[in-house]
Order: structure tokens, then C-alpha cells, then sequence
């Protein structure tokens, strides 16, 4: 995980760049289908940029996030907090 960390740091710009390019080729000829999926395109779109923006906004660290998944006692214990108690409270 470190290491596609890395790389991606290292050559972000090259990364953005390509994908770029790539939505603009596979999305002119497709034109007809994104105009009609277009209510579809805009839902994926902001979950999307949801999932991108969010991690940079609370400085999630991968590597926190996967050592936290394997503490199942604090996930379950989160889980029943915030599908149980929290709305009893509310």
C-alpha cells in the first residue's frame, strides 16, 4: 500500500493527464449514451467525487483504516452505537 502510495505521489500529474485523455476519447464518440444516461452519469459522479474529496478532508490514512477493520470489537461496538443508540437518543 506504501508503495502505491508512492508511485501515485510520484506521478499524479502523468496519472490525470492520461485519464483526461481517456474520458475525452471514450466520451465524444458516446456521445447519444451519456446524453441519455445523463441523471445516472451525474449520481455516479458525485459519489465519486465524494469518495475522492472526503479521505483529503478528514486525513484518512490507508493504512489506519486497515489496521481499524481488524479490530472487530470497535467496529461492532461503533456499529450498534450508531444503528442503536444513537437514534434511541435522537
Amino acid at each position: 500500500m506504501k508503495k502505491l502510495q508512492e508511485n501515485l505521489n510520484k506521478w499524479l500529474l502523468l496519472y490525470i493527464l492520461a485519464m483526461m485523455a481517456l474520458g475525452v476519447g471514450w466520451g465524444y464518440p458516446s456521445a447519444a449514451w451519456t446524453k441519455a444516461n445523463q441523471s445516472l452519469l451525474s449520481n455516479l459522479t458525485t459519489v465519486a467525487v465524494f469518495f475522492i474529496i472526503y479521505p483529503m478532508m478528514v486525513n484518512l490514512k490507508f493504512e489506519s483504516l486497515i489496521k481499524a477493520g481488524k479490530n472487530l470489537k470497535a467496529l461492532s461496538m461503533t456499529v450498534l452505537y450508531n444503528s442503536i443508540w444513537a437514534p434511541l437518543l435522537g
